[in-house]
C-alpha cells in the first residue's frame, strides 16, 4: 500500500525552483494551488524514488494519505469497516481544520514577508500550499544526509541578508550546528532545540511533536511567530 498514490510528487530539483523565487518580488496575484492530484493513469509507473517524499507537510495532501491508508486497510480480513470509516471521517475533519487554521493565519502576513529558511528542503509542499517563498536550506537538498559546502553556506548567508529573512529553522531530526552557525553569521534568530521544526520525524511522547497533528501545529506556530504573528486559538477539532 502506497500512501502517496494519486499525489503528484515534486521532482528532486524542485527545491531549487522554490529557492529561486527569493530572487524576485512575489506577485500577490499569483494563484498558488495545492500540489495537483495526478490522474490515476498518469500516476501509474511514477517512480517515487525520483520525487520529494515530504508530502505530509501539506495537511491537504495528508488527507489524501489518510484516504489511501483507509482504503488499503478495508481490504484486511477482520477489519471493522464501520469503525474504520468513523475514524477516517473524524481524522479527516481534524486535518481539514488544521489546513484552514494555518491558511487563515498565514493570510495575515503580506506575501513578500512569507520567507522560510530550513535545515533541509523538507517543506516544499508546505511552501506551495500556503504561498511561501523558500529562500534556501542549510543542506542544499531534501536528502538530510547531504552536506553544504563553504560556498553554499556563504551564498545562503548572503541571500538571507538580501531578502530580509528573520529566522533560520533547524529540524528536530538533524544536528542544529550548521543552522546555528548560519543564523549567527547572518545576524538572525535560530529556532533549534525544542523550537526546531518537525520534518522527517515526530517528537517524544509529551513533546510538541508527539503526534502528526501536534507537530504540524508546532511548526505553523513557530513559522508564524518568526514573522511576528500571534497565531489565533486552535479550532475545537484540534483541541484536547
Amino acid at each position: 500500500m502506497d500512501a502517496s498514490t494519486g499525489i503528484e510528487l515534486f521532482g528532486t530539483d524542485d527545491h531549487a525552483d522554490h529557492a529561486d523565487e527569493a530572487d524576485h518580488e512575489p506577485d500577490a496575484t499569483d494563484d498558488h494551488d495545492h500540489a495537483e492530484e495526478a490522474e490515476a493513469d498518469d500516476h501509474e509507473g511514477h517512480d517515487h524514488g525520483d520525487g520529494n517524499p515530504h508530502i505530509w507537510t501539506d495537511p491537504e495532501l495528508a488527507e489524501h494519505m489518510v484516504e489511501n491508508i483507509a482504503h488499503g486497510l478495508i481490504e484486511v480480513p477482520g477489519v471493522d469497516a464501520d469503525a474504520l470509516e468513523t475514524n477516517e471521517a473524524a481524522y479527516l475533519q481534524r486535518l481539514h481544520a488544521l489546513d484552514a487554521w494555518i491558511e487563515e493565519n498565514v493570510a495575515q502576513v503580506p506575501i513578500e514577508r512569507r520567507l522560510l529558511v530550513t535545515n533541509h528542503d523538507a517543506f516544499t509542499y508546505f511552501v506551495d500550499a500556503y504561498d511561501l517563498t523558500f529562500v534556501g536550506s542549510v543542506i542544499p537538498s531534501f536528502d538530510d544526509n547531504a552536506e553544504p559546502s563553504a560556498a553554499e553556506i556563504d551564498a545562503l548567508v548572503a541571500k538571507i541578508a538580501e531578502t530580509g529573512v528573520q529566522a533560520v529553522f533547524s529540524e528536530a531530526s538533524i544536528s542544529p550546528k550548521a543552522a546555528e552557525t548560519i543564523a549567527a553569521e547572518a545576524g538572525v534568530t535560530v529556532y533549534s532545540g525544542p523550537d526546531a521544526l518537525y520534518g522527517d520525524s515526530l517528537g517524544a511522547p509529551g513533546s510538541d511533536g508527539a503526534t502528526y497533528l501536534d507537530s504540524q501545529v508546532h511548526n505553523a506556530r513557530l513559522i508564524l511567530e518568526s514573522w511576528g504573528v500571534e497565531p489565533s486559538a486552535l479550532p475545537a477539532a484540534l483541541q484536547g
